[in-house]
Parts: structure tokens; C-alpha cells; sequence
């Protein structure tokens, strides 16, 4: 009698110990089944100004557009981000405007080689110049919920388009709701795959935001500036970054940089009833 209830609990405790290894496992690996696989391709010429390398990031970032646009995920209604000034026409700065107007109705969650390629890239000869095509088999999660209507962001630079290194950057915004505001870089000339913090930040650690929103507060600017630097050994005139201002009715803790595809399945785990997003793009002009 005491050895069957000595096994009946060891049982309980190895069924008890299984649920929360499978609770364990769903949390650090997520499925979605709202995910889609997606064959999609990008390709652009390496003309006189355009190297191997930049011509592939670029025909990467077409194909994951192309992945996002097959899926008929919502689609914003107007460009969020204006990075090059009214009399440029830099293909990088129209590349990022037309890929950020498919974000909002979801995300790639991972990227593969598709069927039989070995490879994603591949440079051809083509006319005028050559071209690198690149090749995917995109993962695309779709946001489970719409986004409340009734949720109000908005955010812009005080800065114009086109900026030169080592100037100060201000965000002004509003929010209509008591919000937990955090602001991330994106610097894609030195690190396309992360994000990383900006703000909440050691000199300002209150995220709450009630109403108006600037960045940094008033009362921070003798403490510190968001100041823009040219990136070392870049070798071109000017290069592109991105704000992603976040806004969340329930606190969403930061790191100091985390992959994109991660943050990006954080806050589909945060519901996207949730949050808002506002995306503020500039180009730096070398000094």
C-alpha cells in the first residue's frame, strides 16, 4: 500500500514536470499558426555606384517585400517615413519607404533557401549592368488581431529629412491614452538584422507617457541628446536610419539590442490590440 502511493506521486510529479517542460518549449520557441511559407525573389543592377554587396542587400529587401505584399497583409495608407529630402531620389531611400508600408498587418519570422537553390544570391549578366537576383522561402506571421482604432500615436522629427552628422535629434508626438513609450534604432549600413535602445535609457528611466511625448523630456536635455554620427569606415556620402517609436498600453521591457524578427515576435506575443508604431527615417550626410 505505501509503495502504490509512493509511485501514484512520483507519476503525478513526472506528468506535472512534462507540462511545464511543454509550457517551457511553446514560450522559448513559438509556433504560429497563422504563419504562411512564401517563395519570393528580389533583384537589383551593380552599376558604376552600386557594389555586389549593396546591390544583394537591396535585392533582399525587395524579396522580402514581395513576400509581405503576396500575403495581403494590411498595408499603411501612406509612407510613415520620409528619410531622403524632396530633391533626392536615392533607390535606398525609396526601397525602405515602399518595404516599412507592408510592416503593419505582420513580419517575417524566419528566411530560407528555397527548394533546390543552394544559394540565395546569385549574380547574373544582365542589361545594362549586372544584377544580383536573391532567391527566398519567407516565413510570414500574420498579426492574430487588428489594431485598436481607438488607440492614438503620432510622433515626427523636429529634424528635417536630410541631416548632417552631429546634429541633435528631438521626437514630438502625442498619444491620446496613458502609454509606455520606447524608441529603437535601426541603423541597416551597419547592422540590417537588430534593433537597438535608444530610449527609456539610463539618463530617463520613466517610459509614462500621458499626453504629449518628447524625446528626450525637457527636463533630460542637460542630462543627454540623441546625436547623429556618421558610421566608421562606411564608404559612401550618406547613409539611412530609422526611429521605430513603440507605444504600449502595458509595460514592454527593452534590452539593450535584440534581433528583429525576436522584438517583432515580442510584441506579437503582446497582442497587436496592444501597441502602436510610428516609423521616423533620416539620411546623414557626411560632414
Amino acid at each position: 500500500m505505501h509503495q502504490k502511493y509512493i509511485n501514484i506521486c512520483d507519476h503525478r510529479l513526472y506528468l506535472s514536470l512534462v507540462n511545464k517542460l511543454l509550457i517551457f518549449l511553446i514560450i522559448l520557441f513559438p509556433t504560429f499558426s497563422n504563419a504562411e511559407w512564401i517563395n519570393s525573389e528580389g533583384s537589383e543592377y551593380i552599376d558604376r555606384k552600386t557594389t555586389i554587396d549593396e546591390a544583394c542587400k537591396n535585392a533582399l529587401m525587395k524579396a522580402k517585400r514581395n513576400a509581405l505584399s503576396k500575403t495581403n497583409l494590411e498595408r499603411l495608407q501612406s509612407n510613415q517615413i520620409q528619410i531622403c529630402s524632396e530633391n533626392k531620389a536615392s533607390s535606398d531611400c525609396k526601397l525602405f519607404e515602399s518595404t516599412f508600408d507592408y510592416i503593419e498587418g505582420g513580419f517575417i519570422n524566419e528566411i530560407k533557401n528555397q527548394k533546390g537553390e543552394t544559394s540565395r544570391e546569385t549574380v547574373v549578366n544582365a542589361e545594362p549592368f549586372d544584377k544580383c537576383i536573391v532567391k527566398i522561402l519567407a516565413n510570414v506571421v500574420k498579426y492574430k488581431e487588428k489594431s485598436d482604432p481607438n488607440y492614438i500615436l503620432s510622433a515626427k522629427l523636429l529634424n528635417k529629412p536630410t541631416i548632417y552628422e552631429g546634429e541633435n535629434i528631438v521626437i514630438n508626438g502625442e498619444v491620446n491614452k496613458k502609454s509606455f513609450i520606447s524608441v529603437y534604432g535601426w541603423y541597416p549600413d551597419i547592422d540590417a538584422n537588430t534593433y537597438y535602445q535608444i530610449f527609456p535609457n539610463q539618463h530617463d528611466e520613466n517610459q509614462v507617457f500621458e499626453k504629449k511625448i518628447q524625446i528626450p523630456r525637457q527636463s533630460s536635455m542637460n542630462k543627454y541628446k540623441i546625436t547623429t554620427s556618421f558610421p566608421k569606415n562606411l564608404n559612401k556620402n550618406e547613409t539611412q536610419e530609422v526611429l521605430i517609436v513603440i507605444a504600449t498600453k502595458k509595460k514592454f521591457d527593452i534590452i539593450k539590442e535584440q534581433k528583429i524578427v525576436d522584438f517583432r515576435k515580442r510584441l506579437n506575443s503582446l497582442g497587436r490590440y496592444n501597441w502602436k508604431r510610428i516609423v521616423l527615417g533620416y539620411t546623414i550626410l557626411k560632414d
